[in-house]
C-alpha cells in the first residue's frame, strides 16, 4: 500500500462541528498517520445543530473508529451518546467519541491536554490557583480537570453578562471537588487591573516584586479582581479573544503578569497571541495553542487506536 492510498480497510475517523474549514485537526491527525504507516483517514464535516443525531449515528453505522466534537456540539453531543465519562460529564463537555461496537463512549482530551502542559513546563496544578479565561468550549474542560487534580483557587473570567451563569456552573464542580471558584467579569477585571500596584495590592509584596505577587495569599473572598489573578501562579486564555478580529487584543491586562508564571493561550492562530507577547516580556514561562492541539490529539489517538502519536515529530513539521 503506498502511503496516503485509500484501501477498503481505511479506518475513518473525524471531526464534526460547524464551521470546520479553518481547523487544524485533519492536518495533525493524518500527518500522524503517515508517519506511523496506518491505514487511517481524518476527515472534518461540517453538521450543523439540527444534523447532530444523524451525524452521531452514521458515525455508529459507517463504522467509524471514533471521532472528536467541536463547537457548538461540545455540550449538546452528550444526549445522544450510550456513555459518557464522569468527567466529561462534570464538564458537560465531550469533544471525543469512540466507537466501539456499534456503541459510543464521549471522553473529554481537551480537559487534560491542559493540565499535561502544565505539568510539562514545571506547573503541574495541584495546589494552584489558576486564572481561566473561560469563554469558550475548552473552558470548562480546562478548570474542572484542573479541579479534579488538585488545583486549590481557580479564578474565572468571563463575560460580565455571563457572570452568574458561570457561577452556577462551577458550583456543581466546587461540590465534587476541594478547589475554590471565583467568577469575575472582563470589564470588573480590567477597570480593577487599572489601579492595581503590585506594591500596595499584594499582600507581602512590600517591594513589588514578582516573587511576592505571584504568590496565592489569602482567602480569594478578600482579594480584588486584579489581585485574584495577579496572584495567581497559572493564567491560561480560553476564549478567541487574542484571533481574528480580537488578533492584538489580550483577556489579561498585561500589569498583572509575572515573570513566575505559567501563561498558556488555547489560540494557535496567530502562534504568538497578545498575552503571550506580554507574558513573554515579563519572563514568564508560555505555551501555545499548537501545544495543546498536539496534546490533545496524541491523547485521542490514544483512546482511539492504542497507539503513541509522534508529537515531537509532528510539532518540526507544522506550519500555520
Amino acid at each position: 500500500m503506498n502511503k496516503g492510498e485509500i484501501t477498503g480497510n481505511t479506518m475513518v475517523m473525524g471531526l464534526i462541528g460547524s464551521p470546520v474549514n479553518k481547523s487544524k485537526a485533519p492536518l495533525v491527525n493524518n500527518l500522524s498517520f503517515d508517519l506511523l504507516d496506518l491505514d487511517a483517514k481524518y476527515l472534518a464535516f461540517d453538521v450543523p445543530s439540527e444534523n447532530l443525531q444523524a451525524a452521531v449515528e452514521g458515525a455508529k453505522a459507517l463504522g467509524f473508529k471514533g471521532f472528536n466534537v467541536t463547537v457548538p456540539h461540545k455540550n449538546a453531543v452528550l444526549q445522544y451518546l450510550d456513555e459518557v465519562s464522569e468527567a466529561a460529564q462534570l464538564m458537560n463537555s465531550v469533544n471525543t467519541v469512540i466507537v466501539t461496537d456499534g456503541k459510543t463512549r464521549g471522553e473529554n482530551t481537551d480537559a487534560k491536554s491542559f493540565t499535561i502542559a502544565c505539568a510539562t513546563y514545571g506547573f503541574p496544578v495541584k495546589g494552584k490557583r489558576i486564572t481561566m479565561v473561560d469563554i469558550a468550549a475548552e473552558g470548562p474542560a480546562y478548570a474542572t480537570q484542573s479541579a479534579l487534580e488538585g488545583a486549590s483557587e481557580i479564578v474565572i473570567v468571563t463575560k460580565d453578562d455571563d457572570v452568574q451563569e458561570k457561577e452556577a456552573l462551577y458550583a456543581a464542580v466546587a461540590q465534587k471537588t476541594s478547589c475554590i471558584f471565583r467568577v469575575i467579569g472582563l470589564q470588573e477585571l480590567e477597570d480593577d487591573a487599572e489601579n492595581f500596584s503590585g506594591i500596595e495590592s499584594a499582600e507581602g509584596g512590600a517591594d513589588g516584586s514578582s516573587e511576592d505577587i505571584a504568590k496565592p495569599q489569602g482567602d480569594a473572598a478578600h482579594l480584588s479582581p486584579a489581585q485574584l489573578v495577579a496572584q495567581s501562579q497559572i493564567i491560561c486564555n480560553a476564549s478567541r479573544i487574542g484571533t481574528g478580529a480580537d488578533e492584538g487584543l489580550s483577556p489579561i491586562p498585561a500589569n498583572l503578569l509575572s515573570k513566575d508564571m505559567l501563561v498558556l493561550d488555547a489560540i494557535y492562530e496567530p502562534s504568538v497571541t497578545a498575552l503571550l507577547a506580554n507574558a513573554h516580556v515579563v519572563g514568564a514561562r508560555v505555551v501555545g495553542g499548537l501545544e495543546l492541539l498536539l496534546n490533545q490529539a496524541a491523547l485521542t489517538q490514544k483512546l482511539w487506536l492504542q497507539v503513541d502519536m509522534p508529537v515531537l515529530e509532528i510539532a518540526k513539521r507544522m506550519t500555520f
